[in-house]
């Protein structure tokens, strides 16, 4: 003999909590109206809205009824002059042969009732293929007639319903970069729209088929922030749907909608990152620097004063994993003069020359134009100083 036990779960619906509402009059079952393996029901508040009324439509979830409705249907918004509007609540049958039911409403003061139809759902499986990582040493476009960095961004969708039939309009909007500093430019554009970070399309999708469509995005030059992860989003709309013949010879066919659950959203993100080429366990750099004084003459020293000049030779080594944004500060006293950095032919280092008020030291602050230096790779400079 089996047995079985009865547990009854303990939730409530609200509503709007408006005074005197009687939401929970009438509540109606409305079957699977979202296409998600769930009932769902609809709740009647005939007074809320000083007696004009509300239906209210919550969805059925896995955990149980959500607490949030997704519809709130109200006697003012239908555009009769209801009142009472949800006084009286009927469900079970699909009026218009769509595979839906649809529920009839009831308005007491006005000695009227709605019929409300169930569109028909649509649900949007899709996905956003991004490379695994971005190897910033490759440049395989050409932007302006420059070697640009860049890659491909695939959007793939898959469309199926319950009982439409027929090809599905969608619209998209791919947005690059979410996670980009606020005080910087996006890092990445799309080719053809000129620098935004946005591109939109649209696909014609059948049911059981995969549609994909693939953009060329664009990394800017110049980009310092090369630790944030590279985020995509892309949404989704139907577009303009075309309607199939209804067999029903009394309604016409509606527009179908795109299925919203926690488990089909038509929004999707997906995100990458830049490459980073790491030998050592804790992926880390080893920066080494060493400075050597070219004396006039070869000369060991000579004095202070003397106004001569001489070059101050420095080498910065990376004995480790490759470092990004490396910067070297050099501090001297401010009787001896900062004249130039010496330019190499590959012009790899730039400083700029600084001294706090109040100080008696000028500072030298050199960064690598690259951004990056790579691992077990060197740079140098030659300062021209003065005495």
């Amino acid at each position: 003999m089996l047995q079985a036990r009865l547990v009854e779960v303990e939730f409530q619906l609200t509503g709007s909590n408006s005074y005197a509402a009687r939401f929970g009059e009438t509540i109606a079952h409305l079957g699977d109206l979202d296409d998600d393996g769930y009932p769902d029901v609809a709740v009647g508040a005939p007074q809320e809205e000083d007696l004009k009324g509300a239906v209210y439509i919550y969805n059925g979830r896995r955990e149980g009824i959500s607490p949030t409705p997704s519809q709130k249907l109200t006697g003012s918004a239908l555009g009769r002059d209801l009142r009472m509007f949800g006084q009286s609540l009927s469900s079970g049958i699909d009026m218009d042969d769509n595979g839906y039911q649809d529920v009839a409403v009831g308005a007491f003061l006005s000695d009227s009732a709605v019929v409300l139809r169930t569109r028909p759902v649509i649900r949007v499986k899709a996905s956003l293929v991004l490379p695994d990582q971005i190897d910033r040493q490759l440049a395989p476009c050409r932007e302006h007639g420059a070697p640009t960095v860049c890659f491909n961004v695939t959007v793939c969708v898959g469309v199926s319903s319950r009982r439409y039939r027929g090809a599905i309009d969608l619209q998209y909007n791919l947005t690059s970069d979410l996670l980009h500093k606020p005080s910087f430019p996006h890092r990445f554009y799309f080719h053809g729209n000129g620098s935004s970070n946005r591109i939109s399309g649209h696909f014609r999708a059948r049911q059981g088929q995969l549609t994909c469509r693939t953009h060329l995005t664009y990394l800017r030059k110049d980009v310092r922030d090369i630790f944030t992860p590279v985020r995509f989003k892309v949404s989704f709309a139907l577009r303009e749907p075309n309607t199939h013949r209804s067999t029903s010879r009394t309604f016409p066919a509606l527009k179908p909608i795109l299925q919203q659950t926690a488990e089909c959203s038509n929004t999707i993100t997906n995100q990458t990152r830049f490459a980073r080429s790491c030998i050592m366990t804790n992926c880390s750099a080893n920066i080494q620097v060493s400075a050597r004084l070219g004396l006039p003459g070869e000369q060991q020293y000579f004095a202070l004063g003397s106004g001569r000049t001489f070059l101050l030779n420095t080498l910065l080594l990376n004995a480790g994993d490759d470092a990004f944004l490396p910067r070297l500060t050099i501090r001297f006293p401010d009787n001896i003069h900062y004249i130039k950095v010496l330019q190499n032919e590959d012009s790899m280092v730039g400083c700029d020359v600084t001294q706090e008020v109040n100080s008696t030291s000028v500072s030298i602050d050199c960064s690598v134009s690259s951004f990056l230096l790579s691992a077990h790779t060197q740079v140098g400079s030659q300062s021209h100083v003065c005495l």
